[in-house]
């Protein structure tokens, strides 16, 4: 299910100056990163690139609390929706001083795809950024995002 690493059910997890590069989720979604229900995970001073899930969630698939800080989320790929972010109606994304660039899905929120009740906070006058994704930068409801 997940190509690279996957935050379990009712963990807590904190990633500091990692890189998660070129995973693959063939069959399903979360192409670098998972982060399962009711997990608290942190990612900072990190990069999330070139990942790939054949149909959501390329770069992060998020069903829970995530916070990203300092992080830079490209190149990544997803066959439907996501291709940097996918957040779950359960979910909830924070970002700070991140950019989200040159992600690609293959049908909606190249650079993050946010379902119906989920929220995303993308903090811009922090310096994060979503931009030169396709086919758009973000699908669903994402304050502050120039679609």
């Amino acid at each position: 299910m997940v190509g690279g690493i996957l935050a379990g059910l009712n963990t807590q997890v904190t990633l500091s100056s990692v890189t998660i590069a070129d995973n693959e989720s063939l069959i399903a979604i979360a192409g670098g990163l998972g982060a399962d229900d009711n997990a608290s995970v942190v990612v900072e001073d990190s990069v999330i690139k070139n990942n790939n899930a054949s149909i959501e969630g390329g770069g992060i698939y998020n069903l829970s609390d995530l916070v990203l800080r300092n992080t830079k989320i490209f190149g990544n790929q997803a066959g439907s929706q996501g291709g940097g972010i996918y957040n779950e109606t359960i979910g909830t994304v924070t970002l700070f001083t991140t950019k989200v660039t040159k992600n690609i899905a293959g049908d909606a929120g190249g650079g993050i795809y946010n379902e119906a009740g989920g929220t995303v906070n993308l903090n811009t006058a922090t310096g994060t950024v979503v931009v030169k994704n396709r086919p758009d930068n973000c699908s669903g409801d994402v304050p502050g995002c120039a679609g």
